[in-house]
């Protein structure tokens, strides 16, 4: 091979590379997000359902249970929206 084939093909190189290493770089990235996003909705949905585990409704003799239940529903929430990473948006 002389010089300027080595050179030539140096240069078809860096061009293919280019596409094949962008793409996978991309790919990667988004995989990326997609797990951070699992991973943010599943801790949502454990803290929600541990905040709505743990607030016990007071005395049986109480009447007030749709009170509570507005109470219960607002921690709920309140979780949800505390624990929720930056980019999942989940509407309550």
């Amino acid at each position: 091979m002389r010089d300027s084939e080595r050179a030539q093909s140096a240069v078809e190189f860096a061009l293919v590379l280019l596409f094949v290493i962008i793409p996978l770089m991309a790919g990667i990235i988004d995989g990326g997000i997609m797990f951070y996003k699992y991973v943010a909705i599943t801790n949502t949905a454990r803290e929600a359902a541990r905040e709505g585990a743990i607030y016990q409704y007071p005395y049986p003799g109480t009447k007030d249970y749709e009170e509570v239940d507005a109470i219960r529903e607002a921690v709920i929430y309140q979780a949800i929206a505390t624990t929720q990473g930056p980019l999942v948006s989940i509407d309550p």
